[in-house]
């Protein structure tokens, strides 16, 4: 999953050997920030673009006005098969596993 990866990345670069438990709470908080960040930033844009001139204007927008970037989107549907096993298949498993540098032990089932 290379959207964690990077987070992972750049919270052993700003703080290395941090121990596991505060890693992961700085991962969350990364993560969160990404996301809100993403879906301000993707919503800006759509704003600006879509210059609405009354609230009706959005609702005959054709698409959501609110959304994640294409990005976020991406990493949100890898994140959740990874923690959703029953909606990916073994071979999905196995090649995030394969393919993972942050992949230890053996391949999940």
């Amino acid at each position: 999953m290379p959207f964690l990866a990077g987070l992972l990345d750049e919270i052993e670069a700003l703080h290395p050997g941090l121990e596991t438990a505060r890693a992961t709470n700085e991962l969350v908080r990364r993560v969160i920030t990404r996301f809100v960040e993403g879906v301000i930033v993707e919503s800006q844009a759509r704003l600006a673009a879509l210059a609405p001139a009354d609230a009706d204007a959005v609702r005959r927008a054709g698409r959501p006005v609110i959304a994640f970037p294409a990005a976020i989107t991406r990493a949100d549907a890898e994140i959740k098969a990874f923690l959703y096993p029953s909606r990916r298949s073994a071979a999905t498993r196995r090649r995030w596993c394969a393919t993972s540098s942050r992949a230890s032990g053996p391949i999940p089932a």
